[in-house]
């Protein structure tokens, strides 16, 4: 029986990958194109035109990126069992890590906790810091909101 769960395991995450790369691709050339028309002289409803197609084709390479990680983190065995993690403490020892890099650039951060507590987070917070932090270094300030 182990070794039907880990055979359809593994067909699984060949099929991710597989799905992975057939989607960027295609999407690594929709964003080389939409560079070259984001570069062209263009009216405003065509301007506006780019705009949307250059968010949708933003969150599409988010996804795919998501996809991507969401088949690691499934083909690494883990070392460890999971437990259940304090989000607070992962998100304090995070800001903690980065207080002089945050400081350097101006930025204080606004910080709205949870109490409740998940496991397999860390890589959550990750993505969410480094999200905002491109935001952060023009505006100077760094907002971070965890609901759950």
């Amino acid at each position: 029986m182990q070794h039907c769960f880990e055979q359809g395991n593994a067909q699984l995450l060949a099929a991710i990958t597989s799905i992975f790369h057939d989607l960027r691709t295609p999407l690594t050339a929709i964003c080389g194109y939409l560079e070259l028309l984001e570069k062209e002289p263009l009216s405003a409803a065509s301007l506006q035109y780019v705009a949307i197609i250059r968010e949708r084709t933003d969150v599409m390479t988010q996804l795919t990126e998501e996809l991507f990680w969401y088949s690691v983190v499934l083909s690494v065995p883990l070392a460890q069992p999971l437990l259940e993690v304090s989000v607070n403490r992962i998100l304090e020892g995070s800001i903690a890590a980065m207080y002089a890099v945050l400081k350097r650039h101006r930025i204080t951060p606004d910080i709205t906790m949870t109490d409740r507590t998940w496991a397999f987070i860390a890589r959550t917070l990750v993505e969410q810091m480094h999200g905002q932090m491109d935001a952060a270094y023009e505006a100077g300030r760094l907002v971070i909101r965890m609901q759950i």
